[in-house]
């Protein structure tokens, strides 16, 4: 789940990050659905393409609740898009700590 998250964050279809780390797109889907394992050797490719730490596959992650799924996936992939046409890094920040305030603030 977490990375359709990011990659949906920078605006990849699944076509664009199974190319950026050598797989089909289908393999992606099936990382994403959680239908395959992801080595740990894959897991650091996934994260260079999505310019991300491994440790963000595991942040607020608790051994009693799975994440919740976007319940509206096309705003969702829309927010995310919009956000990587940010320019102003600091922006995005600013506009990455709203929305993890907001998600806090609801019990999410």
């Amino acid at each position: 789940m977490r990375i359709r998250q990011r990659r949906t964050e920078l605006g990849y279809t699944q076509q664009q990050l199974a190319q950026r780390v050598g797989l089909t797109y289908q393999q992606i889907h099936k990382y994403e659905r959680g239908t395959n394992r992801i080595s740990v050797a894959r897991l650091v490719d996934i994260a260079e393409a999505l310019e991300i730490q491994i440790p963000y596959f595991f942040e607020d992650i608790s051994t009693n609740q799975a994440p919740r799924p976007l319940t509206q996936p096309r705003l969702g992939l829309d927010m995310a898009r919009n956000f990587s046409s940010i320019a102003d890094p600091d922006c995005r920040e600013a506009l990455a700590r709203l929305c993890r305030a907001v998600a806090r603030a609801s019990g999410t």
